[in-house]
């Protein structure tokens, strides 16, 4: 994926999380829990929480994304899960790559489940190279977004100040290295 494709993909992360975020995990877990049983037992020290609740939620987030009217979160929707389980809800001190094949079996699992011939093209595997750099563009987005917000005429000076320093030595040096 080239770098100018992430901009129209993170921009949709907040309608992801919308969705991720009013799952009802009872009812999730009541669909999902016997497909989430195969899978329960692999990862024990990667996630901060129920690994089985994990998948059942990220089973029935993938089903509402994929199979709701909003067809333009399709592709974005399946990156935004491998984002949620980095940023959410893996443990402290691991790495984006100890998720992937976590990830990997997730969506399998999905796919064997959703009998759409459609979620093979829509979906696009995620490197671990390629979601360090969505990750990493999708958070300087969100503080761009923070930085404006807090950074209005007359208020916050000394905050914005420093971080106009920052942002000008930032894009110094990257013209010097690029």
């Amino acid at each position: 994926m080239a770098v100018c494709n992430y901009e129209s993909i993170y921009l949709l992360f907040p309608k992801c999380e919308e969705v991720i975020l009013n799952i009802n995990q009872n009812h999730a877990n009541s669909l999902y829990k016997e497909k989430c049983n195969q899978i329960d037992d692999k990862y024990p020290d990667i996630f901060n929480s129920n690994i089985n609740e994990i998948c059942c939620q990220s089973l029935k987030y993938l089903d509402e994304i994929y199979n709701g009217r909003d067809a333009s979160l399709d592709t974005a929707g399946f990156k935004y899960l491998y984002y949620w389980l980095y940023k959410y809800k893996l443990k402290w001190g691991k790495k984006s790559s100890d998720i992937k094949n976590f990830y990997d079996e997730l969506i399998n699992i999905y796919k064997i489940n959703d009998m759409s011939y459609t979620v093979e093209t829509d979906y696009q595997s995620v490197t671990v190279d390629e979601f360090e750099n969505l990750k990493s563009s999708y958070d300087m987005h969100n503080s761009f977004i923070f930085i404006k917000e807090k950074c209005k005429p007359n208020e916050n000076e000394s905050y914005c100040t420093k971080i106009k320093e920052i942002m000008d030595k930032y894009n110094k040096q990257n013209i010097i290295e690029h």
